[in-house]
């Protein structure tokens, strides 16, 4: 059975805890989360997984369950078309009030198909299952039967208890807001029931990423993890309310999504986590900036730049890119060919057939106007609609329904709207400069292009601008902001 991916899981929404019998997780906080995530590999979407939580009450026991369910298709081989489907379901149960874990459940299912137009016929041409359950007895030993095919074997484990407050403690750590190299460990962070293995973990404060908006600041912590079962270091970003919004463990990485973009293997660029990069100089301007000259430090950030008309390379050299970013608007140039059809469809995050999209839309409200007019006032639509709210994982309908939202809630649905008026569009991102926060930086940002007389335009509705300032710097979607790249301002005006 995959241990080894069973304990990277593990690591998703749970972790280590420094002395936990001085610690009590509040579980009430997790009742009824329900989360999903994108799974990635070498940057390629193989699949995604589901994490829910809940408060049961069995037999008169007040009982918290955690289930875990997870999906993954990929090529068995580099010469064969085989493909192999693996689904992994699990649930931990622990007594509420004994804090201990008193039951365990793992089931996982492979399937092998041919080719993919079996995997799509689903004509399975092999199969494999296993299964383990394990059951705390009243002397405090784990009874454990487990299924591997038709060979069904039974045991007694001498484990240790698990407590649930070991297990939850990465969400204690962070909902206590910790400082910058803080660690925390437990010698029982879970518990390997197909070896009989106990398994410690130390997970550490590397750093802190913010966004800043309107006064508000929203936080990630990045939490590097170490477990008994494997010597890689597995990093986490963990937003303010003790949710994982990032989980790489080299190979594979974990990406919170809302449910429909998730289960969809063929999305693999939504836009979920923070950035800050600090900048030594502020760039004040009473009027929009027409101009800035950036100098870009790090692989990452120079190789994700995306040159176009709007922002040019002036230099590379020394590992250093000098850019110019000028103010966006209907930019004269050479015409492109795409096809445009490409951005009109209807996609599960730009679902402009839902019908609360269509109640909302201000058809009438356009009728007589230019493609240019309808944009502009789609985006001022859009602007007003929403008000601001730092938001992770939304579907379109939570979108329109709650009418709150970042960023990247503004350009969905602006992609939506207007992709729904027969307007061609695409979200974008980046980073922005925060020009009303008390620090120098600039922040991650979302906002979407439009395709306006054979040119994609920039637009940000969330600023409620048609011609976008010249401090987005347009990077490509698969940025993610490592350690060693910075921006440093050269001029503005």
């Amino acid at each position: 059975m995959r241990k080894n991916l069973l304990f990277l899981i593990s690591f998703v929404l749970c972790s280590s805890a420094l002395f936990a019998n001085e610690r009590r997780v509040d579980l009430t906080k997790f009742d009824g989360l329900v989360t999903y995530y994108g799974l990635y590999q070498a940057n390629k979407k193989i699949g995604y997984a589901k994490f829910s939580s809940e408060i049961t009450y069995t037999k008169g026991f007040k009982e918290f369950v955690q289930n875990s369910f997870l999906h993954m298709q990929y090529g068995i081989g580099v010469a064969s078309e085989e493909i192999e489907v693996f689904e992994l379901l699990d649930a931990y149960s622990f007594d509420i009030s004994s804090r201990r874990l008193i039951s365990y459940s793992y089931t996982e299912n492979i399937n092998y198909f041919i080719n993919r137009d079996d995997l799509n016929k689903n004509i399975i041409n092999k199969a494999e299952s296993g299964s383990l359950f394990a059951e705390l007895s009243d002397d405090l030993q784990y009874e454990i039967i487990e299924v591997i095919g038709d060979e069904e074997t039974s045991r007694v484990s001498e484990l240790p208890v698990l407590l649930v407050d070991n297990y939850f403690m990465d969400e204690y750590f962070v909902l206590n807001d910790p400082n910058l190299g803080d660690t925390i460990q437990a010698e029982v962070y879970d518990l390997d029931f197909f070896d009989s293995k106990i398994i410690s973990a130390k997970t550490t404060l590397s750093s802190v990423e913010s966004y800043k908006n309107k006064g508000s600041e929203f936080k990630h912590y990045i939490l590097e993890h170490t477990a008994g079962y494997s010597p890689e270091i597995t990093i986490s970003k963990f937003d303010a309310f003790g949710i994982p919004i990032v989980v790489d463990h080299g190979a594979l990485k974990f990406k919170l999504e809302p449910k429909n973009i998730a289960m969809d293997i063929n999305i693999d660029k939504h836009i979920t986590t923070l950035g800050e990069m600090p900048i030594d100089n502020f760039i004040t301007s009473d009027e929009t900036v027409e101009e800035i000259y950036l100098e870009l430090i790090g692989y990452d950030l120079k190789s994700r730049f995306i040159e176009n008309e709007r922002q040019k390379i002036i230099e590379e050299k020394n590992g250093k890119m000098l850019v110019k970013l000028s103010k966006g608007g209907l930019i004269t140039g050479q015409k492109e060919e795409i096809d445009s059809e490409l951005f009109l469809r209807d996609t599960p995050k730009f679902n402009w057939k839902n019908e609360n999209l269509r109640l909302i839309n201000p058809y009438e409200d356009m009728l007589g106007l230019n493609e240019i007019d309808k944009v502009k006032f789609l985006i001022e639509f859009t602007y007003d609609y929403l008000d601001y709210k730092f938001t992770l994982g939304a579907t379109l309908d939570e979108v329109i329904k709650n009418k709150v939202g970042d960023c990247t809630e503004y350009a969905q649905l602006f992609v939506a709207l207007a992709r729904l008026n027969n307007i061609p569009a695409r979200e974008v991102g980046g980073f922005a400069y925060g020009y009303d926060e008390p620090e120098s930086s600039f922040y991650g940002h979302a906002w979407a292009e439009v395709w306006i007389d054979n040119k994609w335009v920039e637009v940000d509705p969330g600023w409620n601008e048609f011609d976008v300032d010249a401090s987005h710097l347009r990077l490509s979607n698969s940025f993610d902001y490592g350690l060693g790249n910075q921006i440093k301002l050269i001029s503005y005006k």
